[in-house]
């Protein structure tokens, strides 16, 4: 079974695994930006030889961390899911272990969970997405 793992709990870090037979089979950590997040995604992806149709399933942080890295992360992993028609589950990591360390019994948490349930940011403190701003004007 081919899985997709999806690391990103920093605003300047990501790192993308692929879980195959049992094991962590490859792994790349990058500096990126959040916007940055799917191109090289997608980089990583044709440097291992994956095609997208071989994905058995999508594993993805989904915090605590930055709130934007644990929305995008999030958002890439759901809509790939999605596309896929393949189950995405969250690898919740709070105290911010190595990738592997969060792997425990993936592969049976990938065949138990259905198709269409999504995966939700995981936050340590309440969000705050938006703030006022002074107008030029006051």
């Amino acid at each position: 079974m081919t899985i997709l793992l999806i690391a990103s709990q920093d605003l300047r870090k990501a790192t993308f695994g692929l879980w195959k037979d049992g094991c962590l089979v490859e792994e790349q950590s990058e500096i990126i930006t959040p916007e940055q997040l799917l191109f090289t995604l997608d980089t990583c992806l044709k440097r291992w030889g994956v095609v997208l149709e071989d994905l058995r399933g999508i594993g993805v942080v989904s915090g605590p961390g930055s709130f934007t890295s644990a929305r995008i992360s999030v958002t890439v992993a759901n809509s790939m899911a999605f596309a896929l028609r393949v189950p995405v589950v969250d690898l919740p990591n709070p105290e911010r272990l190595p990738l592997v360390a969060l792997l425990t019994g993936l592969e049976q948490r990938i065949k138990d969970q259905p198709v269409d349930r999504p995966v939700y940011p995981l936050y340590d403190r309440p969000p705050h997405i938006t703030s006022p701003t002074l107008s030029p004007h006051t």
